[in-house]
């Protein structure tokens, strides 16, 4: 027993020094490289800002699986992510329910496409030298950051949308 919580320690005390360790090279990293640092901003900004797409699109993909698969899946939380009336959803089917929550997310979807094609546009003027400046350099790296969540977005998005088809398919018994 002793031996066990000897070693648990060790271990505790390593994943510490590494934790402190990567933040310290992370964090002299951002600030020693501007670049580096607008990238981390534009992928975190628009990370927070596609945060709720990210996990929709993700939820609805596993729901969508679940519901082709012949699963169990809670009506009610399901009912909660289509932002609709209690009294509106109760007799929908679990797929039209998916559609209502996939619908919920459109505002979102195109608010997050608008801000990241204005970031491509700026970041676009700036490397095409229609506007020189060192700015263009940082609005780049910011493009750079804001379109790894955008990918991702946008991976999800496919995947629920493919994932719903055949959740509706499997529901219609075909």
């Amino acid at each position: 027993m002793k031996g066990e919580r000897v070693l648990w320690w060790i271990f505790f005390v390593v994943f510490v020094a590494f934790l402190i360790f990567g933040t310290l090279v992370f964090t002299a990293t951002i600030i020693a490289n501007p670049v580096a640092a607008t990238f981390f901003l534009g992928l975190t900004g628009f990370w927070l800002f596609a945060n709720r797409l990210i996990f929709g699109f993700a939820g609805i993909t596993n729901t969508a699986n679940q519901v082709a698969k012949g699963e169990e899946v809670d009506r009610k939380k399901l009912a909660s992510y289509s932002k609709e009336p209690e009294e509106r959803t109760r007799e929908l089917s679990l797929v039209s329910l998916l559609i209502l929550w996939r619908n919920a997310l459109e505002p979102y979807r195109y608010a997050y496409y608008f801000a990241f094609f204005i970031v491509f546009i700026i970041a676009m003027l700036f490397q095409l030298n229609i506007i020189q400046s060192y700015v263009g350099v940082i609005a780049k790296s910011i493009m750079f950051g804001a379109s790894v969540p955008t990918l991702i977005v946008w991976v999800l998005d496919i995947f629920s949308r493919a994932y719903l088809n055949g959740a509706i398919k499997a529901s219609m018994g075909a």
